[in-house]
């Protein structure tokens, strides 16, 4: 004791609803692990296409233990240590950096890399305050006006930055929330600012009832909003970028 039992079907549905939900064919799915590290839900979503976002060096030994590649993992963290960014480069996973200190460090250290950057959305949005993610009084990533900053690190120490990040928070209720959020961090993903761009991740923060009285969000409209706003985008960089999302407990 205690026993845990899982309903691995559930798990399965939840992930291929979301999949198909959001209609784009760069679609990548990064399961917060952070959620439910149990490693028999880890080897179902490896065999089912998952990726996974993870957040300690703990996480990546265990998923790559489990069989993920480090193609298939994306590192995030808030107040890193320097050894914790050692080891995780060592193993050849992108990093998403969400502080300019941070960002300065490992350009120093190891120049030439390519990086992911996670933005504050500027958009408060969650069930409570302890899970929002976004906003002014957060101390989750960069923020959007720090820009001009951020590309002179970049050019400085010859990064490549692949990917744009943000979280706005969990258990968003409101689609407005997370398209204004999406939105804003579009604004700056633009040739001009970032030319190399491979993926866009918003971040995860899917609605799911708990109590016996919620419903399911209905997610196939939110989808198709998605779909739309980051189809318009694409026309305006100029090329088809893959889009990230990082459920945890929706999939759980």
């Amino acid at each position: 004791t205690p026993l845990y039992i899982y309903n691995i079907d559930y798990i399965i549905n939840q992930y291929k609803t979301l999949s198909k939900l959001i209609k784009w064919p760069k679609l990548r799915i990064y399961y917060a692990m952070k959620a439910n590290y149990n490693p028999a839900i880890l080897k179902i979503l490896l065999k089912e296409g998952a990726y996974l976002d993870t957040v300690s060096p703990g996480e990546i030994n265990l998923a790559m233990e489990i069989g993920y590649p480090p193609s298939r993992l994306l590192y995030t963290a808030n107040n890193l240590t320097d050894e914790e960014v050692d080891e995780v480069h060592s193993k050849g996973i992108l990093m998403n950096f969400d502080s300019l200190s941070r960002l300065e460090k490992y350009g120093k250290k190891y120049p030439g890399s390519n990086i992911c950057l996670r933005f504050n959305p500027e958009v408060v949005a969650g069930e409570f305050t302890k899970i929002q993610t976004g906003g002014p009084l957060t101390k989750f990533g960069i923020l959007i006006e720090d820009v001009s900053k951020v590309k002179e690190l970049v050019n400085k120490y010859h990064l490549t930055v692949v990917g744009l990040h943000k979280h706005t928070g969990s258990g968003i209720q409101k689609a407005e929330q997370f398209l204004e959020s999406m939105n804003n961090l579009l604004s700056i993903a633009t040739k001009d600012n970032f030319p190399d761009l491979e993926f866009i991740d918003f971040g995860g923060g899917f609605k799911v009832p708990y109590k016996p009285d919620e419903h399911e969000y209905d997610y196939e409209d939110f989808g198709n909003k998605i779909s739309n706003v980051f189809s318009d985008f694409c026309k305006k960089y100029g090329k088809d970028l893959e889009i990230k999302f990082e459920p945890g407990k929706y999939i759980v």
